[in-house]
């Protein structure tokens, strides 16, 4: 029988392996375009840049299916999608803010 702690350790999991990845992500880029002396030079290989944010976002997803698969059909899709566009919605507002805050890249 599952217990109602492990659900929310494993929720919680999620979405902090999600939220600080990509907050350590974005500082991580930014050192790197400060130590290499030219800001708008490429700081994190975009590859790599993107290969950690679908390792990010596979590694919270397997928490999220982990918290909720114990958890009726229903209530497990619902509380599911709510996440993930959660997630998207956050993935978005830090991406645009660290590339508009910081002048990285001309949109």
């Amino acid at each position: 029988m599952i217990r109602q702690h492990d659900v929310d350790k494993n929720f919680y999991k999620a979405i902090g392996v999600w939220i600080g990845g990509l907050l350590l992500l974005g500082v991580t880029d930014y050192l790197l375009r400060l130590i290499s002396g030219s800001y708008h030079a490429l700081g994190m290989n975009e590859t790599l840049w993107f290969l950690l944010q679908v390792f990010l976002g596979v590694a919270s997803l397997a928490y999220l299916v982990r918290a909720v698969r114990q958890m009726a059909s229903y209530r497990a899709l619902m509380l599911s999608g709510i996440t993930i566009a959660a997630g998207l919605l956050a993935y978005f507002i830090l991406i645009w803010i660290y590339i508009l805050g910081t002048g990285v890249d001309s949109v």
